[in-house]
């Protein structure tokens, strides 16, 4: 969407009853645009963003562009939806206030044609961790490798998704450490094609040094696979009970091998945990974030009690 002058005071001009809800587009001169001019017709508005990169030498600036909005546009914005808790660390961090932040997700389609495809169980089979990103540095993907050579197990593949500026260097990187025989790389895959090795690995590995959000793991999840990926993954929100996967702190090698290995000692996953995982995730399809939404709204506008999102309300063990 690339609204003109026009269109944006046309949508502006809807009505009182009309929320806008601005994301990343604030970033552009037509974003500001909206924005500036929605807080002076005192329009219902709000934010939809996640939390920005807290790397590198540009942090300082970030944090003081975010804390530029809070100042400039803070009393006209009624909420924020703030991506995940790191979302909500993040816009607290910027001065926001609490009562106006509400966590919330990404949301992905739900592929149902693939879902509700049964997978073959043989729990002999070899152990297959995938992992689905750009192979660029941030992603770190070099630990990932690190870590399978360290278990340096012949009953494990890892399947590597995607394409990038590291790709040579990762190559490189399991030649030297004499894995390349346990990784399968298969570069960029349509969509479709992703989500079918999402319905069939038996772990999704996202080992991001930071990831504002990782949709990836939401269609891991949806197809019934368990998830590792880091503590600055926003989507780590969705990996709260062990049974759908693990959280590990960010760049720690030994927390990630860890982990897989305690994924390996439970085999190859059993088609009733993977029916499991993918009930559970009825909870982050559209019309569960939809009417989480429309409670927020409900809770921001009408004084309705304030909602939990519905991929932290619900928590259940597995047999």
């Amino acid at each position: 969407m690339n609204p003109n002058r026009r269109q944006i005071n046309c949508l502006l001009a809807e009505g009182q009853n009309t929320i806008h809800v601005f994301g990343a587009a604030i970033g552009y001169p037509w974003g500001r645009y909206a924005l500036y001019h929605a807080a002076q017709m005192r329009c219902r508005m709000g934010l939809m963003m996640e939390a920005a990169d807290p790397d590198g030498w540009k942090a300082p600036f970030r944090w003081v562009k975010y804390s530029l909005l809070q100042t400039l546009f803070g009393k006209q914005l009624q909420f924020v939806l703030a991506m995940g808790a790191q979302g909500v660390r993040w816009f607290k961090k910027c001065g926001f206030p609490s009562e106006k932040i509400f966590p919330f997700a990404y949301i992905v389609e739900n592929p149902d044609y693939l879902i509700s495809r049964p997978v073959r169980e043989d729990l002999k089979r070899v152990f297959h961790i995938l992992f689905v990103g750009q192979l660029i540095s941030r992603k770190r993907v070099d630990l990932l490798i690190r870590a399978i050579a360290y278990i340096a197990e012949d009953n494990i593949l890892l399947s590597i998704v995607g394409d990038g500026p590291e790709h040579k260097r990762l190559k490189k990187l399991a030649a030297h450490l004499g894995v390349g025989h346990l990784i399968s790389w298969l570069g960029a895959l349509p969509n479709a094609k992703v989500r079918e090795f999402l319905t069939t690995a038996d772990l999704l590995i996202l080992p991001s040094q930071y990831d504002g959000w990782g949709a990836v793991v939401n269609e891991a999840l949806m197809a019934g696979t368990p998830v590792i990926c880091t503590d600055h993954c926003g989507a780590a929100d969705l990996l709260q009970e062990k049974w759908r996967g693990e959280v590990v702190p960010r760049n720690n090698l030994t927390a990630l091998i860890s982990a897989i290995k305690r994924r390996l000692a439970e085999g190859p996953i059993k088609q009733k945990h993977r029916e499991k995982i993918k009930n559970w995730a009825e909870c982050i399809t559209g019309s569960s974030a939809a009417a989480y939404l429309e409670s927020v709204f409900a809770h921001v506008y009408q004084g309705k009690s304030r909602p939990n999102p519905p991929w932290c309300a619900i928590k259940e063990n597995i047999d």
